[in-house]
């Protein structure tokens, strides 16, 4: 899989933004992964988002987006030299850390280790990208997060579907891989 980091700051970046009104914390209730219309329109991603918020996790999630893609990148930059990408879909997710990375370093730190070990995977057709971000949290202070943003594309609209679910298992098992979904929260798909 192809993975990398960046950090954007200042100026005009996006700040990830935990106290937004729509705000679902699935650490503390993670019955309502369900209500998430994100998860209704592509339950792998409720599985995901179980195993980051899970007990033992060192993250939780703030936000997700589930896409489908308009341009792609060359299938090089997906992973997938020699085929056809003709169908994509994308998603993003922001994570803050529970122990709040107080430093863009220490998010950087992560950023840094969970991208070298995503690109070690094995999966075509996929690219993951952790932006680190400023991040205010919850209770107003601030801290560091990164936003994954997880793409996949195929010849077939369901088959880009089957690898951007597969990306998001590894991501969550990179960032939380004590942790363990409990999909009986998730929607039927």
């Amino acid at each position: 899989m192809n993975a990398d980091w960046e950090v954007e700051v200042g100026g005009d970046a996006a700040v990830l933004d935990a106290g937004w009104a729509g705000f679902v914390d699935l650490g503390r209730e993670p019955h309502r992964v369900s209500e998430l219309e994100e998860v209704r329109d592509f339950a792998p991603l409720g599985t995901a988002l179980l195993r980051l918020n899970a007990a033992g996790s060192p993250v939780d999630t703030a936000k997700c987006d589930v896409w489908t893609a308009e341009e792609w990148p060359d299938a090089d930059e997906m992973d997938a030299a020699g085929e056809v990408l003709m169908a994509g879909v994308a998603c993003y997710v922001d994570l803050l850390a529970r122990t709040p990375w107080t430093t863009v370093e220490a998010a950087v730190a992560v950023a840094r280790e969970s991208a070298q070990m995503l690109a070690r995977a094995p999966q075509s057709g996929a690219r993951i990208d952790l932006v680190v971000r400023l991040a205010v949290l919850a209770d107003g202070r601030t801290a560091y997060g990164i936003t994954a943003y997880v793409q996949a594309a195929a010849a077939e609209a369901a088959d880009a579907r089957v690898r951007l679910a597969a990306a998001l298992a590894q991501l969550a098992e990179t960032v939380s891989p004590q942790t363990a979904a409990a999909p009986s929260y998730l929607p039927i798909q």
